[in-house]
């Protein structure tokens, strides 16, 4: 009697633990990534807030270097921002910085032909562009 072969089903190998283990850690990394992105989007980004502050002045060859920092306090990033800088003898001095993200700085410098130092500097932002 040609009879039916009994069909046996396939042996089921066993999850080794570290298998489960890294598929944990997997999901909760996708979990927390998807938390992170869901929190950031409902935050209201406020428009760049800068604030502006020199660091050193110093004597060069052809006049007077300085340094400042540009801070932005806004949520938002701020590129092409202008800064003027302005001696009470009416001498300027403009510098532009290409980048400024948000809650973070960035640093330049301006040059003066007078002396900085001996009358009021008075630093600015001209204006930005969002990128």
């Amino acid at each position: 009697m040609a009879g039916r072969a009994k069909q046996k089903a396939p042996p089921t190998p066993d999850i080794p633990i570290l298998e489960w283990v890294s598929a944990g850690a997997g999901g909760l990394m996708a979990l927390a990534l998807l938390a992170l992105v869901l929190i950031d989007a409902r935050k209201e980004h406020e428009p760049p807030i800068l604030k502006i502050a020199a660091l050193e002045t110093v004597r060069t060859a052809g006049g007077w270097r300085v340094m400042f920092e540009v801070r932005n306090e806004g949520g938002e990033t701020a590129a092409g921002v202008h800064v003027t800088g302005a001696l009470a003898d009416g001498e300027t001095a403009n510098a532009v910085l290409d980048v400024v993200p948000g809650g973070s700085a960035a640093e330049g410098g301006l040059f003066f032909k007078s002396d900085p130092r001996a009358g009021r500097l008075a630093l600015r932002a001209e204006g930005f562009v969002e990128p």
